[in-house]
């Protein structure tokens, strides 16, 4: 069984490199590069709570980098971001498995909600 450390250490590793890539394709599209900006700064400090061995500090901050990004989504992402949420349900108790399959299709839809609304912020500072 990986430690807590090794474990979250891959995640971070792993969410530079989805984010690096993200971060390239933003510069093409300059209404998302501040969300990508932002999740990049989060990440660093998680990485940083990570050297520090501050596990659950630096979890929190991976996962505020991980909403951060949320505007910077296009229709497709959003609708992977929820079947992984899916997935990751399926390791949840019962209860809590029942919640979020009920409610994922709602999460889809928040997803959807909140990027129209950035947008829609966005635009209108132009």
């Amino acid at each position: 069984m990986l430690s807590r450390y090794s474990r979250l250490r891959g995640t971070l590793q792993s969410y530079r490199q989805e984010l690096e890539g993200r971060l390239a394709t933003a510069v093409v599209n300059e209404s998302q590069s501040p969300y990508v900006h932002m999740a990049v700064a989060m990440l660093r400090e998680a990485e940083e709570f990570l050297e520090k061995n501050q596990i659950d500090e630096a979890w929190k901050c991976l996962f505020a980098a991980q909403r951060a990004e949320i505007p910077s989504l296009d229709k497709n992402e959003v609708e992977i971001k929820a079947a992984v949420l899916r997935r990751e349900a399926e390791k949840l108790s019962s209860w809590r498995r029942h919640r979020i399959g009920r409610d994922s299709s709602d999460f889809t839809e928040f997803l959807r909600r909140k990027r129209s609304l950035q947008c829609h912020i966005q635009s209108g500072r132009s």
